[in-house]
């Protein structure tokens, strides 16, 4: 059963629990704490319908509501050195390149 108002999609819970935080850090915290979380869901192009921020003095949470089931796909290039720079005169790899890639 869904409460009125609420956000269609799927729903994020994350709580932490703490040791005591000073009354008077909550506000200040409760901003940070909003402010990190948009930024990082902007820069993972992801827009929740809904995102609210609760903060006492031994608990913390976030709640993202509407979110949504998966993000778009994404053609990202991406751009490196030239393979003939990575190769030696003979065509060999050069060790740089086969010391970074031994695993």
């Amino acid at each position: 059963m869904k409460r009125a108002g609420s956000a269609v999609g799927h729903q994020f819970l994350f709580e932490l629990q703490t040791e005591d935080i000073p009354a008077r850090f909550l506000p200040l915290a409760r901003a940070w704490l909003s402010d990190a979380v948009e930024r990082w869901l902007k820069s993972h192009e992801i827009a929740p319908a809904r995102r609210r921020v609760w903060i006492t003095p031994r608990r913390i949470a976030v709640a993202l509501e509407g979110l949504p089931e998966e993000k778009p796909a994404k053609r990202v290039k991406v751009v490196g050195p030239k393979i003939e720079s990575l190769k030696d005169e003979a065509g060999n790899w050069r060790p740089v390149v086969l010391g970074a890639t031994a695993l």
